[in-house]
């Protein structure tokens, strides 16, 4: 029936799905008839047009003491829309130029002063300042700025604008000549189809070869423990049964509905829509206590008060900071997001980098006939001292210092760029 059934029956002395009983007797024909909606409610147009009347007043009047706003934007509303698509336009080209400068900071020389520490012995037996004092006395652009640099910009260059196009391509390619399903060796690990490729064997049965051999064996199956600790890690999308949830609602609060301006007084699509329609509170009040001393004790009286005037005793609200949050005005924190994430991923990445790069340069020494004297082993903790922390550590730490300096430049240039509400208005005066 509804939450108005009750109600409806009352007033009708039937059900709003009971038949109308037609009475009995003559009609007057000066009565009009009664007309019905669908769900057996009563409609008359006289009572939506004193309705519609009613509310033209209320709103007319919540106009006039300032509590209700047009909803037909003004000047001023659309001042501050054009305002807004200024600073994210202007945001959006500086935040991809500031992402792209920080990325680009350690292509020349931080990236193959790094790779370096990584791979030879002497750098484990130079502290970081030697070698500051070294490079500004022998500065060489081919030896200390180049190195590097090609590697890092071909991967970038192949990351942003061949990388997706040929991995469609080759996935094209390898779907046509291999076979629909693999064989089943490759469901069996350490196999030659697998994809965990088995680590060498063992050289002896000491604990330096055994745990060199399981290392190797965690490396064939990172990529498999990381796929699992993430899905483990991500949240199921599939919602919980009712009967898992909470049915203890005792502790929850009703939400009042705000005070809302009735704009539906002036145009009712239809008188069905109008019934259905629910009527929201047209103003409300701020009860308080009475002091007066000829007032018995404990009543209450309300009083109106306009909304945008500061007699309220809670006025203090309107001298609250109010902030422009624009993407133009996020670049700052944004881009030292990127930056701080970008270097603890290279730090944790370190090991892996290192293992990479080592194998690379043997690889690249034996197929050359160099001497492979100079290059650390494989193993993560060969050659490790301090002085190779503390030289990967500063390095990393001035790669850290060349960002910020983009940084401060960005900053700056957002906020050269940046406009509040009283400039943005001044400005368009001018124009």
């Amino acid at each position: 029936m509804g939450m108005q059934g009750p109600l409806v029956a009352q007033a009708l002395g039937r059900s709003p799905y009971d038949d109308v009983v037609q009475g009995e007797g003559e009609e007057d024909p000066r009565m009009p008839r009664q007309q019905y909606d669908h769900g057996g409610r009563p409609i008359n147009p006289d009572t939506v047009r004193i309705n519609r009347d009613i509310i033209r007043s209320h709103n007319q009047v919540m106009f006039i003491i300032g509590i209700a706003e047009p909803e037909n934007p003004g000047p001023e509303i659309d001042s501050q829309r054009r305002h807004g698509a200024y600073e994210e336009s202007v945001g959006l080209k500086l935040a991809s130029s500031a992402k792209r400068c920080v990325e680009a900071v350690g292509i020349f020389g931080v990236n193959g002063l790094r790779d370096r520490i990584l791979i030879y012995k002497r750098y484990s037996k130079i502290p970081f300042w030697d070698l500051y004092q070294q490079a500004r006395r022998d500065f060489s652009v081919s030896r200390d700025i180049l190195p590097g640099a090609p590697a890092n910009l071909l991967s970038n260059y192949i990351e942003f604008s061949v990388a997706r196009l040929w991995l469609g391509e080759q996935e094209k390619l390898t779907a046509r000549r291999c076979k629909w399903l693999p064989s089943p060796s490759w469901f069996i690990p350490f196999s030659e189809e697998s994809p965990i490729v088995a680590p060498p064997p063992l050289e002896s049965l000491g604990l330096s070869s055994i745990l060199q051999w399981v290392g190797g064996l965690l490396i064939s199956n990172a990529p498999f423990i990381v796929f699992v600790v993430t899905q483990r890690m991500v949240p199921s999308p599939v919602a919980p049964v009712d009967s898992q949830l909470p049915s203890d609602a005792s502790g929850v609060e009703v939400a009042r509905r705000p005070s809302i301006f009735s704009a539906r007084g002036d145009d009712f699509d239809s008188d069905e829509e109008d019934n259905d329609v629910i009527r929201a509170t047209l103003i409300s009040f701020d009860v308080e206590a009475t002091e007066s001393t000829d007032a018995p004790q404990g009543l209450w009286s309300a009083e109106l008060r306009p909304s945008v005037a500061n007699t309220d005793s809670r006025g203090s609200t309107a001298f609250q900071p109010t902030y422009l949050d624009t993407l133009l005005t996020q670049i700052p924190a944004l881009l030292a997001s990127h930056m701080l994430a970008n270097s603890m991923t290279r730090l944790l990445m370190t090991p892996y980098d290192a293992t990479a790069l080592r194998l690379v340069a043997r690889a690249f020494c034996v197929r050359k006939g160099l001497p492979l004297d100079d290059i650390l082993e494989t193993n993560l903790l060969s050659g490790f001292t301090w002085t190779t922390a503390m030289n990967y550590l500063g390095t990393e730490f001035f790669h850290l210092l060349l960002t910020t300096e983009v940084w401060a430049v960005f900053t700056g240039l957002s906020q050269w760029y940046h406009f509040t509400e009283e400039e943005w208005a001044a400005e368009e005066a001018k124009n």
